[in-house]
Order: C-alpha cells, then sequence, then structure tokens
C-alpha cells in the first residue's frame, strides 16, 4: 500500500564547484547539485531526488537522497542530490519526488544500512517494507516533478 501525496514543484536547481578537502579527498574540483523548491505548509511531505545524468539514472544506494520536512515545513527548501558525477556539457535532470512516510523510512534505513559496510553492494539486513507477505523491496504511488540543467 502507498498513497500518492500531491507534487511539489522544482523552483530551481543549482550546480556549485566546490574544491576538495578533508571530507572530500582530492585533486580535482568537483560539482555539487542543489535542488530548491518550497514545501507546502502543515503537511508532513517526504521527498526522493534522483539524478539522470546524459540520459543514465545514477541509481546506486550511496545516490539515495531523501528528505523529511520536519525541520524545514513551510519554507524555501535546499535539497542536495547526491551521487551526481558530471562533467562539462552533461545534462543533469533532476526529479522531484513526493513519498509517503513508510517509502521515507525504507530509504532512510537502506542508506544507513549500506554505510554499514560500504565496501559491499550486499545491505546486511531488509529495511522495513510496505509490501505484505514477507517480499523484499517497496511499493510506490509518486508524483514527479522534473528539471534539466546543463554543467558550465
Amino acid at each position: 500500500v502507498s498513497t500518492m501525496p500531491a507534487p511539489v514543484d522544482i523552483d530551481s536547481l543549482q550546480i556549485a564547484s566546490e574544491e576538495p578537502n578533508f571530507i572530500n579527498r582530492g585533486d580535482t574540483t568537483f560539482q555539487r547539485f542543489r535542488c530548491y523548491f518550497k514545501d507546502p505548509a502543515g503537511i508532513g511531505n517526504f521527498y526522493q531526488a534522483q539524478a539522470i545524468v546524459n540520459g543514465k539514472l545514477m541509481d546506486s544506494v550511496q545516490n539515495i537522497s531523501v528528505l523529511s520536512d520536519k525541520y524545514v515545513d513551510g519554507i524555501e527548501v535546499e535539497m542536495r542530490i547526491r551521487g551526481v558525477s558530471a562533467n562539462s556539457g552533461d545534462s543533469v535532470q533532476v526529479n522531484l519526488m513526493c513519498i509517503d512516510a513508510a517509502n521515507y523510512d525504507y530509504f532512510t534505513v537502506l542508506r544507513s544500512l549500506s554505510r554499514s559496510n560500504p565496501v559491499s553492494t550486499a545491505v546486511p539486513q531488509n529495511p522495513p517494507t510496505n509490501i505484505q507477505g514477507g517480499a523484499i523491496g517497496y511499493f510506490s504511488a509518486r508524483p514527479v516533478r522534473s528539471q534539466t540543467i546543463f554543467v558550465p
């Protein structure tokens, strides 16, 4: 079971170039992608964002970008899009999806579990699911809003 929330439109996308630091090691500048939107006030909203670079979905567990409006209810939100690797001239499509609480919990736990063993592609246990009968995974009904930005 999944409840489809109302859609939320993307206001804008931004690319910021950042120099390497003690967390992001390396010797080259990298891009940080952000999605901006206005969270509707008074409603418990949950979001997931995906990046599609030159038509290829960035879909690994480490790239999961989810957000709860628990601390940003009713304000302009800046959501970081994880796992985007793009070069000058590349197109980056960002899909902003409104998801229900069960999907948010699933993706939050999945990302947390994957961090417990970052060298393995297997998740050490199953995250909570909204599917009955012992199945693994999730079911989701979600509206999607998209915008595309080109890397300078």
